[in-house]
């Protein structure tokens, strides 16, 4: 008979503060999902001896499957995750001092934002992801929002760059109003606005233009780079509005006779 054994290595184990026992890694390896269905492992392939080796015996007894079986769960056997999030691909704790004491972080690698939230003893309302979309996924599209800002800020000051917080918003705004997070690319713009002079001011003007004419597109010209583009006021600001003026006493000049107006010729 052959079989596949695996040693473990409580040290480090132990040295890795990892709560994993014998029991734990037999049931991992049971409950493999990588392994094709013909080769599917049960309690009676997978048996633990002593207390730090696990024998895994092949599901096909014969001899023709019985090597290429070993040789596929000796590749597999090492991916098994045994506890944890499997999409977390390292972690690394920092102890930072306080006048609380000693305060405690782990920085993880990867995704898998809700069940990080989720694990006991982690503080679910102070965790953090610079992940927009996961956390657009996860906490939903305000949550987004509050990223974009803070990440554009820390990012500019860390070059000591100042930007108004604004501007900052102004871009989160438009970058998250529809309901999802959109980048400021062609793809993004595009969801973004309905404008054809305002997709084209940005990137491949001909196409947008082009296409806008076969297609018969019709632009309502209400946008701030519409209006620059075609010279006339923008409709924000002060420009929003119209002023209508009632003049009171003297009626004003007329400007004369009408062009299409026969003149008057005196002694006629």
């Amino acid at each position: 008979m052959c079989y596949l054994l695996v040693k473990i290595s409580f040290e480090t184990i132990s040295s890795l503060a990892l709560e994993v026992t014998a029991e734990l890694i037999q049931r991992a390896i049971i409950a493999c999902p990588k392994l094709p269905k013909a080769i599917k492992l049960s309690p009676k392939n997978v048996i633990l001896e002593g207390g730090d080796e696990i024998r895994i015996y092949p599901s096909r007894m014969n001899r023709s499957d019985m090597l290429s079986d070993l040789q596929l769960l000796k590749k597999r056997i090492p991916g098994v995750i045994v506890c944890g999030i499997p999409d977390i691909r390292s972690t690394v704790i920092a102890t930072s001092s306080s006048d609380d004491g000693e305060n405690h972080k782990i920085l993880a690698s990867g995704e898998g934002m809700l069940s990080v939230m989720a694990t006991p003893g982690v503080l679910g309302t102070q965790t953090y992801s610079n992940h927009i979309m996961e956390v657009e996924q996860s906490l939903g599209i305000e949550a987004a929002r509050t990223l974009i800002v803070k990440e554009i800020q820390e990012i500019f000051g860390n070059y000591g760059i100042k930007i108004d917080v604004r501007h900052v918003n102004l871009l989160a705004d438009t970058m998250t109003y529809r309901g999802e997070v959109l980048g400021i690319t062609r793809f993004g713009i595009e969801k973004m606005r309905d404008s054809v002079l305002m997709l084209a001011s940005f990137e491949k003007t001909a196409d947008h233009l082009f296409d806008a004419a076969v297609r018969g597109r019709v632009d309502n010209i209400d946008g701030v780079s519409e209006c620059i583009i075609m010279g006339i006021p923008v409709p924000l600001g002060t420009g929003f509005f119209k002023l209508l003026h009632k003049v009171h006493g003297k009626k004003p000049p007329s400007r004369g006779l009408p062009l299409l107006a026969k003149p008057r010729v005196p002694g006629i």
